[in-house]
Parts: C-alpha cells; structure tokens; sequence
C-alpha cells in the first residue's frame, strides 16, 4: 500500500473532461516524480469551467501515492473560486504562494529545477510531457488494470477480429462552441480516408463519438459499416479506439489520448489545424502521426 506524505507533496489543479484530466494528470506525475513527491489531484476548478465535469480518473491504479481533493471548495462559492483563481494567474502573487501557472494551453516548461513550487495549474497538452512519463514509466499506462463491462469486451474481441478503420467525431460540449473550437466536417474525414486507402488500407469503417447518432449524419459518402453506442463508459471508449490499428482522430483532447495509448506501428491521422478559431496547442500531436487539412462545418 503507497503511503501519502501531504507534507512532501505537489498539487495540480484537474480542468475539463477526461483528455484534458489525463493531460493534467501526466504532467502533474512527471513534476512528482522529478522532485520525488507524493501528487495531489485537485478538483476546485472543475466548477468553473465552460463545461462542468466530474472526476473521470479516479480508477486509475496510479504508479506513486496519488490523493484527490477539493481544496478551494471550502471558498464555499464558484464565484469566489474564480476570483481566488484569477488572483493567483498575476505573475507576483504565483511567485509567492508558490504556484506554477502556464503559460501556454500546450508545451510549457515545467519548474523542476525551481524551489519552492508547491503546485501547478495549466493544461498542458502536449506529446512532450506523455513522452517524458513514457521515459520514466516505460511499463506504465492509465488505462492497465480497469475492470471493464461485458459489452467492451464483446466489441473488443469483434474489433480486433474485423480491424476496422475508427474515426471520432466529437460533439457534445463542442457544439457550442462550434465556432472557436470548431467541428470537423465530413471532407476532413474523407480527405484522411483518402490517405489510408492510398496505404492500400481497405478495411471497414467504424464510427465513434459522444453523440453517435448525430455523427453519423454527417457523413453522407462514407459507408459507416459500425458505429458504437455510448453505452461504454468514457475510458472503455478510450481503451476500445485505442486497440485500432489505423485511427482518424477528431480535434479533441480525448481522441487525442486514444491516438496516443494505441500501440506501436498504429496509424493515427489528426487534424493540422486543432482549432478553428484559437491558437493552437503548442507540441501537442505526435511528430509521427499524418496530418491532414482540417476542414469545417459552417
């Protein structure tokens, strides 16, 4: 049983859904175990993101003593959280108490050299910090030792038997926000489907997304010969998109990760423009993975 030392620990501040959990988490593990500390996963600011969000992490049989918390929820105030939040983004006052800010949604330098740095908030999506984890825990990976349903491995084992092509789409939260994030259109998946055919891929199409049955309409010249429902919780959706052999991801966090903890020699194509309308991520895709023209719906 790991031991949890709050004494000799660093706090991370978790944002967002799963992908972006898992971003966070990753960097927090890679500064913890540089620094040799215990890793607290804090929750305060879920609130007050643009979407709200649960904790989606916490199965996870973490490799060093991991303790979750809540630690401004004593504000007793979203609203008071955002001020305590937007107080500690001034550069001065960071310093002070010892807080870590990046400064970037992507790649930022993490403090390890720095003393005093009692906890870190950022996003941090980049493939640097995955590699970095992947260096020190060659054998390690968050989706190992989940107690998965019936239904996963069912549609493993089918997965695996008929090697199909799985493209994501994201919708859900992502439709609100349509015109920053942006939502892939149907030409960026065929333009990818292009590309793997081109390999001399001609394998079935299986669809997966948060919301399957508004996807699948978007794609009226592509035969969809499977789509999954969203019966499988969050990380059996991961885990499944993850054993594809050949894998077009959408422009989300979580396809993001699917891509990444899918096993070597996987094909992966991605979007060469994340967003729509924001800056993108810095570092963020893999170097080995094809890029393909993002295209837009209107």
């Amino acid at each position: 049983m790991k031991i949890f030392n709050f004494r000799h620990s660093v706090r991370i501040y978790l944002q967002g859904g799963l992908g972006n959990q898992l971003f966070i988490m990753t960097a927090g593990l890679v500064f913890a175990i540089k620094k040799n500390r215990n890793l607290i996963l804090d929750a305060s600011l879920m609130p007050i993101g643009f979407s709200k969000r649960n904790i989606e992490i916490e199965t996870i049989n973490f490799p060093i003593p991991v303790r979750f918390s809540n630690g401004l929820s004593r504000l007793g105030s979203t609203v008071l959280i955002q001020i305590f939040n937007r107080l500690f983004k001034v550069n001065c006052l960071s310093r002070y108490f010892g807080r870590f800010v990046s400064d970037d949604v992507g790649f930022s330098t993490l403090p390890i050299s720095k003393i005093g740095i009692r906890s870190l908030q950022g996003y941090f999506q980049s493939y640097l910090y995955f590699q970095e984890l992947q260096n020190l825990l060659p054998n390690w990976n968050p989706l190992q030792d989940q107690h998965f349903s019936a239904d996963y491995q069912s549609t493993l084992r089918e997965l695996q038997i008929l090697n199909p092509i799985v493209l994501h789409v994201r919708l859900g939260d992502y439709k609100q926000h349509a015109d920053s994030f942006g939502l892939l259109s149907e030409k960026y998946y065929l333009d990818s489907l292009v590309k793997l055919r081109g390999l001399g891929v001609n394998s079935p199409i299986w669809l997966m997304s948060d919301e399957p049955l508004i996807a699948i309409k978007k794609f009226k010249s592509v035969e969809i010969s499977r789509f999954v429902f969203p019966k499988l919780n969050s990380l059996e959706v991961m885990a499944l998109m993850s054993h594809a052999k050949m894998l077009i991801i959408s422009n989300s966090s979580f396809s993001w990760w699917a891509g990444s903890l899918a096993k070597q020699g996987t094909i992966v194509i991605c979007p060469d423009k994340w967003f729509k309308n924001l800056t993108d991520p810095s570092l963020l895709c893999h170097p080995n993975w094809i890029r393909v023209s993002s295209s837009w719906e209107q």
